[in-house]
């Protein structure tokens, strides 16, 4: 068996997040309101997963489909910055 993933907390990925995005200068109200952004854009997705994939032990054609919308909307997103749309 092969060795077990270790799981990443939402505060590695802000520490990450805030290491490669952040500029050097941002100032303090910056970095406040882009972390509790951030910790929002969490709070949204762990919401949406609680609220749209099924309670029992199997996977479904209705989670997969929702799971499917997730990196579709990210993208969508990432297209509207390159647009200078979001």
């Amino acid at each position: 068996m092969g060795k077990k993933k270790r799981m990443k907390t939402i505060k590695e990925k802000w520490e990450s997040y805030l290491k490669d995005v952040m500029p050097e200068s941002a100032g303090a109200i910056q970095l406040l309101e882009t972390r509790r952004a951030f910790y929002a854009g969490a709070h949204a997705l762990f919401t949406l997963m609680s609220e749209n994939v099924s309670q029992g032990d199997d996977v479904t054609a209705q989670d997969e489909a929702f799971m499917e919308t997730i990196p579709r909307e990210l993208a969508e997103f990432v297209a509207d910055i390159n647009r200078g749309k979001a």
